[in-house]
């Protein structure tokens, strides 16, 4: 916790630094295992869900390009 508290507010998740530079993202490997795990253990999580609709849009669209 001392750690977090000592992060910069300019510190960024490597997947969202990727994404801005318009790279491909690991989507699937993390939040895609972590839906599986939740179906697994029947355990509900729209947010993540959601959160994994918005990053399988976004693949879609950088394939496009």
């Amino acid at each position: 916790m001392i750690t977090m508290e000592k992060t910069d507010y300019t510190m960024k998740a490597s997947m969202l630094r990727d994404m801005e530079k318009g790279l491909s993202i690991e989507g699937r490997h993390l939040h895609g295992h972590l839906l599986d795990l939740a179906k697994e253990l029947q355990i509900e999580a729209p947010l993540l869900e959601v959160i994994y609709r918005n990053l399988q849009v976004y693949e879609i669209m950088q394939q496009q390009l």
